[in-house]
């Protein structure tokens, strides 16, 4: 029988479940970057509504959930995670 040794960890361990404050940082960054990019599309939709609005590209009440939805991701999953949590982490 051989012993692994404690700094060896399987792909789950160090990537999904981390102890480490330097992953976990860098897990906080990804995903505030990839919230970023949802923030981003949200916002691209809502320019081209407002650029094209004769040709009805979303109804309004689907412009009123963007202008919300992009809100909240962009401040909550994009600016928080990035700016405090990824940089205070590491």
């Amino acid at each position: 029988m051989t012993n692994q040794s404690t700094t060896e960890h399987g792909f789950w361990r160090r990537y999904i479940f981390p102890i480490d404050h330097k992953t976990i940082g860098k897990q906080y960054l990804w995903l505030g970057l990839i919230m970023a990019l949802v923030g981003g599309m949200l916002a691209y939709y809502m320019r081209r509504q407002l650029a094209w609005h004769e040709s009805n590209i979303i109804s309004p009440n689907v412009y009123n959930a963007f202008v919300i939805m992009h809100g909240t991701i962009v401040v909550f999953f994009a600016a928080m995670p990035i700016l405090l949590r990824a940089f205070g982490n590491f």
